[in-house]
């Protein structure tokens, strides 16, 4: 695939050229590459100061323009910034609602064609809080804000899992209770919003006699 590969909205399918991967580094900003062609989100150069700057695919080269802040909104949507301009990844106004529109830097002007949601991130740091001979606490962690609930999911043999319970998206503990005693478990906790589901971590434990 050339140099630069153009990049468009488009109604969501689920196919990997839909799907991306938001890298963080040591300074707070993203690579953003996309999962089917292993290129990322780069901000043509020359034209990088200019609102209608092209928004494009290209090999990771490290450049700055390739670099991407992203931050939260009040309503859980978020802006993704570039780190060499500060304008926002914005979709050209008239084709907004048509697939096909086109990628743009703009100044930031808070319109809902520069906001994006996301699925949310992985639970992270699954651990357990108490243990007991018949329960069990599990405690764990959120990288996002975007989570709209988490699901908790139990099994007696690491394959076979099904629902242990639901919490809302600002918890982050839950009880597992009617265990058998010195008896290994496999939990594993995923996070839900509107968009989609999180991947998980696996852990393994065991009850108390």
């Amino acid at each position: 695939i050339h140099n630069p590969h153009h990049v468009q909205i488009w109604d969501r399918h689920g196919g990997s050229n839909q799907q991306w991967q938001f890298i963080r580094h040591g300074d707070g900003t993203y690579t953003i590459r996309n999962v089917m062609l292993n290129k990322v989100l780069d901000a043509h150069a020359p034209d990088i100061h200019s609102n209608g700057c092209a928004v494009q695919l290209f090999d990771d080269l490290g450049g700055i323009n390739q670099r991407w802040y992203v931050e939260m909104l009040p309503n859980r949507a978020f802006l993704i910034r570039n780190a060499a301009s500060g304008k926002v990844l914005d979709v050209h106004a008239p084709d907004a609602g048509a697939n096909g529109g086109r990628l743009q830097l703009w100044d930031w002007l808070g319109g809902a064609n520069q906001q994006w949601q996301a699925g949310p991130s992985i639970p992270v740091n699954l651990r357990t809080e108490n243990v007991w001979a018949s329960r069990i606490d599990l405690k764990w962690d959120s990288r996002a804000n975007n989570e709209t609930a988490f699901v908790i999911q139990m099994s007696d043999n690491g394959r076979d899992f099904r629902e242990a319970g639901k919490v809302a998206g600002d918890r982050r503990t839950f009880r597992v209770s009617n265990l058998a005693a010195a008896t290994t478990y496999w939990f594993r906790v995923i996070a839900i919003n509107p968009i989609g589901e999180s991947s998980f971590e696996t852990l393994r434990t065991r009850t108390d006699r």
